[in-house]
């Protein structure tokens, strides 16, 4: 036994036997919501964060069915999520959730969104997500969880085969983007014994890079010259109205309370999306003045788990404009108390819980698209995400092409069997 106290070891996932398989549509779940006044803007569109919210809870109910582990499923991962058509208010949306495939303690869950108007009674496909679960167990003599086994899934239709190969190419996408992901944990830092006004606090958001001494004003016409990096880089033009990125820089503070948690204490994934699409969202209002709605969020993978009293700071900016589309990206710091022996002063963790990015687009009174200043990087951070912004916008394009593609073949699938 060392200084610092026993080690401990978690137990493996090798513990708890894997139970017998199941078939998909055991777990399938279904929900049916009513859009209501606080869930939509000044438009009447829903936002898009209250969507993700509801996607969440009805997949980690799928979960939880498939698993056996009530309570006690985590979401891990969530991948691009690609808004159709608009909600409104008013509107009867279904979910409908389906376990996919099952690994050996995670779960891929698709949740599939439909609308309706109430008047018309038209069903249209609204969104579609994949979600990554994870079951936990709770060790109540050591004070931590553990992932345990979860059923095998059993396609019998062939629609359930193809969603279960599919899934698979899914995985393997997911795994190779977050082992090439350079989210960092930062290292905890004790909290200083005194505070002075003189002495700064330590910020609890990534650091940026300074920014250029000669920069141009916030709407400036011909930015060029104070950036040779961008000259010639395709979709940035002197021409047109100039707003800096930093110029739409939001921060959001939230205290994780026990509503937003499960009974493990771990927050929901669905509410901290929702989070980070509403500082998105207003981000992109500061940069385009004009009413702004969801069309996709990208894939986020949640490196560390979030549990109740940790305080999030959600940060977002304007990346990249398009004609009038808007880039922008979230972060999610999380502050907790590090654990400490009697005596010992206390310390304060700080780390990165996960980022993504947000598209949104500009729109009039009347929903019609309307152009958006071009977003001017500052620094050597926003230059990059800046250079990259063309690269994610043809990955969405084409995965949003994929999910129409497909739509097309499910309707047509289903009128040849009316």
């Amino acid at each position: 036994m060392s200084a610092a106290g026993p080690t401990k070891t978690l137990p493996s996932a090798e513990v708890f036997p894997r139970r017998e398989p199941k078939q998909s549509h055991v777990s399938r779940t279904l929900h049916t919501h009513v859009i209501r006044p606080e869930e939509v803007d000044d438009t009447g569109v829903a936002y898009g964060g209250e969507i993700l919210a509801l996607i969440d809870v009805v997949g980690v109910v799928c979960a939880q069915r498939h698993s056996d582990m009530w309570g006690s499923c985590v979401t891990a991962s969530v991948d691009a999520v690609h808004f159709l058509s608009p909600i409104r208010l008013g509107d009867t949306i279904t979910l409908q959730a389906t376990c996919n495939r099952a690994w050996r303690t995670s779960m891929e869950v698709g949740v599939r969104v439909e609308a309706a108007n109430i008047r018309s009674g038209v069903m249209r496909h609204a969104c579609q997500a994949y979600l990554t679960f994870v079951a936990l167990s709770s060790d109540p003599s050591k004070g931590h969880s553990v992932p345990v086994p979860v059923p095998e899934v059993i396609p019998q239709t062939a629609d359930e085969r193809r969603r279960w190969v599919e899934a698979e190419e899914r995985r393997e996408k997911r795994i190779a983007a977050k082992s090439g992901s350079s989210t960092t944990v930062r290292p905890s830092k004790p909290s200083p014994t005194s505070t002075s006004s003189t002495s700064p606090t330590p910020s609890t958001t990534p650091t940026l890079s300074p920014e250029p001494v000669a920069t141009p004003t916030l709407d400036s016409p011909s930015p060029r010259s104070h950036f040779p990096s961008l000259n010639g880089r395709s979709g940035f033009s002197a021409a047109g109205p100039v707003r800096s990125s930093s110029a739409s820089v939001t921060e959001m503070t939230h205290v994780v309370f026990p509503q937003h948690v499960n009974n493990m204490g771990n927050a929901f994934g669905g509410q901290v999306l929702k989070w980070m699409e509403s500082c998105a969202h207003l981000s992109a209002y500061r940069h385009a003045r004009e009413h702004v709605l969801t069309a996709s969020m990208d894939s986020v993978h949640f490196a560390r788990g979030i549990m109740v009293s940790d305080i999030l700071t959600i940060r977002s900016q304007t990346s990249r404009t398009w004609h009038s589309s808007l880039e922008v990206y979230v972060t999610v710091t999380v502050q907790r108390p590090a654990s400490r022996r009697p005596g010992e002063v206390p310390r304060t963790e700080t780390f990165l819980a996960n980022r993504g990015y947000v598209t949104l687009v500009a729109v009039d009174s009347s929903g019609g698209k309307v152009s958006v200043p071009q977003a001017l990087p500052r620094g050597a951070e926003e230059v990059e995400r800046w250079k990259g912004g063309e690269a994610r916008r043809r990955e969405r394009l084409e995965g949003r092409r994929e999910l129409e593609r497909r739509e097309g073949y499910r309707e047509q699938a289903l009128r040849g069997k009316l």
